[in-house]
């Protein structure tokens, strides 16, 4: 799969983007061409960081973004992150373009569950997904190591408390402890 992992620019000065393939051009390094043959690729998947930046660029959203939803499930992908700030009553400012920017509570999804926000939606793990993410990894890191890696219950416990879930902390705490030259037998 080709992957195109970028951040949208915060100055687009300069950038010639009439037509949408000239500046996801520009911005992945591919040739110049006059012709577009994004929405042809196929096993293509581009990542967008700072997506909110690109909403006054109405032909992306229209022309690329929009079309991608009664594409062939063979790509291309777009997976498009974007910031609003905190999912608060405060609203946030609209930098114009047709993508929504002020969301509802309903909408909005935090880091972490919030009762004022949508509270059974959130980044962090559930203690079933965590569990799910703990047999996983002990069961690839035993096959890789030839080892069993396997956690008591009471440390399970403690890294669920101490990390509340947060997914990057869960996969740090394990890969520190797969990778620890301490065993208890």
């Amino acid at each position: 799969m080709q992957v195109h992992l970028f951040n949208w620019p915060a100055n687009t000065k300069g950038f010639e983007y009439s037509n949408y393939y000239y500046l996801l051009n520009e911005i992945t390094g591919e040739p110049k061409t006059v012709s577009d043959t994004w929405l042809e690729r196929k096993n293509t998947l581009v990542i967008i960081d700072e997506a909110q930046r690109s909403y006054e660029f109405l032909n992306l959203w229209d022309q690329f973004i929009k079309p991608l939803a009664s594409q062939d499930v063979n790509g291309p992908w777009v997976i498009l992150f974007s910031s609003f700030g905190s999912p608060t009553e405060t609203l946030v400012a609209s930098c114009g373009g047709s993508a929504p920017v002020e969301f509802d509570t309903t909408q909005r999804v935090s880091i972490r569950p919030l009762s004022f926000t949508n509270p059974n939606v959130s980044l962090y793990f559930t203690r079933d997904e965590f569990e799910d993410v703990l047999a996983r990894v002990c069961k690839c890191y035993s096959e890789e190591e030839g080892n069993l890696f396997s956690l008591s219950p009471k440390l399970v416990h403690n890294i669920w408390e101490i990390t509340n879930g947060h997914p990057g902390a869960v996969r740090v705490v394990l890969d520190m402890l797969a990778h620890s030259e301490v065993s208890i037998g």
